[in-house]
């Protein structure tokens, strides 16, 4: 056991690193990119003021920045606009980063291999895509798997609505909490069983609620464990008497 947690620790070590180096490398791609625009900016004023100090009206240079800056900005104003914006969403919001596991509107899960001003690679199973960040910004819900440390999911029976007692409810509420406590090393000591929805003429729908106390991005993982809490939530349910009477409809006679 303490040889593969060894190897799974110095695995997650070495991911690390690499992710951290990719950061960097965007990191610098996108500071370069900052700069050419600050100089750009810097390089104007200096001759606006180069144009002052040498004896051209100043009234003549102001009238030709501002007609340039209007047209720049009829040209260029949307797409500076929108790298503004990127630029808060990537760098102040920061919602991912390089290596995180993320699903953008759907169930699809990616991973971010790079993230620049403009646009985000992201893979699945080695298919890549080059995402514009102003999609991504506009596209809900976004949910970065690698920064949920826990999550819970729900398991849903139909049974008698008879059954509901206290002893019903005590006994199952003992059993998955042993369960539970045997596997704590998989499932979080956190659950709940809720029994107020029904449904007509005399059934209820008895719910359990239980987490892992690991990042969402190993979905298959929480699939697997999900099928054997459904498993022994089953049993505990058909140990304490639960069952599920079928509802006769008798056709209407003419």
């Amino acid at each position: 056991q303490y040889p593969c947690q060894l190897k799974e620790a110095v695995k997650r070590f070495v991911e690390e690193r690499k992710h951290i180096i990719r950061s960097l490398k965007d990191g610098e791609t996108v500071t370069a990119q900052i700069k050419v625009w600050i100089q750009l900016v810097v390089n104007t004023i200096i001759l606006i003021i180069g144009l002052i100090i040498s004896g051209v009206n100043s009234a003549d240079v102001w009238i030709g920045f501002t007609t340039f800056i209007v047209g720049f900005s009829f040209v260029f104003g949307g797409a500076i606009k929108t790298a503004f914006e990127n630029f808060l969403y990537i760098y102040g919001s920061h919602p991912f980063e390089v290596g995180d596991s993320i699903l953008i509107g759907t169930t699809k899960q990616y991973t971010v291999e790079r993230v620049l001003l403009q646009t985000t690679e992201l893979s699945h199973f080695g298919e890549t895509r080059i995402v514009q960040n102003s999609v991504i910004r506009s596209i809900e819900p976004l949910i970065n798997l690698s920064r949920s440390t826990t999550h819970f999911y729900p398991l849903s029976f139909i049974i008698d609505a008879q059954l509901l007692k206290d002893e019903f409810l005590n006994g199952v509420n003992e059993q998955v909490e042993s369960f539970l406590h045997k596997n704590k090393d998989i499932y979080s000591s956190y659950f709940r069983v809720d029994c107020h929805e029904f449904r007509p003429p005399v059934k209820v729908v008895i719910t359990l609620i239980f987490g892992y106390e690991w990042s969402l991005e190993d979905l298959h993982r929480s699939n697997v464990y999900k099928s054997k809490m459904a498993a022994h939530f089953c049993r505990v349910l058909l140990a304490h008497g639960a069952k599920y009477t079928p509802i006769v409809e008798f056709p209407d006679s003419h």
